[in-house]
């Protein structure tokens, strides 16, 4: 069965600045449709419709960002990959590309997700399901709901198929110079930017503060699908290629120590000749190098993102905070 373009990569407009207005354009629509579906409800009532607009088109700018980032990566990466020309064009394929039964099964996993959300401030499916009967208020809320959660599901679960796809070529693929991880490092930029789509959506939780319609049960079932993803894909794609280094590390070190006692012979430091120690000082050398040899593929820039997106959620969950007690002072 061929491969097919990921659904959520269709909705770009084939234009200039495509991932920017096609978000915006998204969210706009949304946003539009969701008013008009509860225009006779008071402004904080219902679903926080802002939050679930802005969600929306940022996860489809976001995910299309990320993928082409994932392709640059893999080819950044493609001289040091132990594959023929036609397993590269394999591997590449598999970045924005999907299997039909990967669709369902990612829409399948939003929907369970949606609906356990929905019973779960609803307090039973029962109520759920009478939803669906009670106008077109509580109808725009119900497929508000279950459209985010299609959305995010979608997007984490290939999110993860990426990760996995890195993973795998640095546990197989990959060759490793241990005095060199410079090569190395997009598998760490790939781990970032995974991370980055996820941790982006958490920052639009205070949206719902906005629109006065947040709960904490309705936050923390979002909260926890995102979280738990965020954390495997920053792991998955970096750690194969850590035990790697690791491994090689260890390898290399051992194989200087052996050298090293060979040259000694048993004998002290004290009791070696010049000639000796002129054989024995490289060799030292080499064990200090490889000592201080790094065994995650990160360099001082990766650190600085990592860094910054680990900032990026308390500052907006701050901002809003500090917001709201501005409005409620006001009002």
């Amino acid at each position: 069965m061929g491969m097919h373009r990921i659904w959520l990569l269709r909705l770009l407009l084939p234009i200039r600045f495509s991932r920017l207005l096609s978000g915006l354009q998204i969210s706009v629509v949304l946003l539009i449709l969701f008013l008009w579906g509860t225009a006779n409800s008071a402004p904080t009532e219902g679903a926080p419709y802002l939050f679930f607009s802005a969600i929306i088109g940022y996860s489809i700018a976001v995910f299309s960002y990320i993928t082409d980032k994932c392709r640059e990566a893999l080819n950044e990466l493609k001289p040091l990959l132990q594959l023929s020309e036609d397993e590269f064009e394999e591997q590449l394929g598999h970045l924005g590309y999907c299997q039909p039964y990967e669709v369902i099964l990612a829409l399948l996993l939003g929907l369970a997700g949606g609906i356990s959300h929905l019973t779960l401030l609803m307090g039973s499916l029962t109520r759920v399901y009478n939803a669906l009967f009670a106008g077109i208020e509580a109808i725009t809320a119900l497929a508000g709901t279950l459209v985010v959660w299609i959305v995010l599901a979608t997007m984490s679960y290939f999110l993860v198929r990426y990760a996995i796809l890195f993973a795998r070529l640095g546990r197989d693929s990959v060759d490793i110079d241990i005095l060199n991880n410079r090569p190395l490092v997009p598998f760490s930029h790939v781990a970032t930017l995974l991370s980055l789509s996820l941790i982006g959506s958490m920052a639009l939780f205070p949206l719902m503060f906005l629109e006065q319609t947040a709960i904490f049960v309705s936050m923390v079932p979002g909260l926890i699908g995102l979280g738990i993803p965020m954390i495997a894909i920053f792991i998955i794609p970096i750690w194969p290629v850590h035990r790697r280094m690791t491994d090689a590390k260890e390898r290399e070190l051992a194989g200087v120590n052996r050298r090293i006692a060979a040259v000694r012979e048993g004998r002290s430091l004290e009791s070696l000749d010049e000639a000796t120690l002129a054989r024995l000082n490289p060799l030292l050398l080499s064990r200090r190098e490889v000592l201080n040899a790094p065994v995650w593929p990160f360099d001082a820039g990766s650190l600085t993102q990592i860094t910054l997106y680990l900032v990026i959620v308390p500052l907006t969950w701050a901002g809003a905070a500090l917001l709201e007690i501005a409005m409620e002072s006001f009002l």
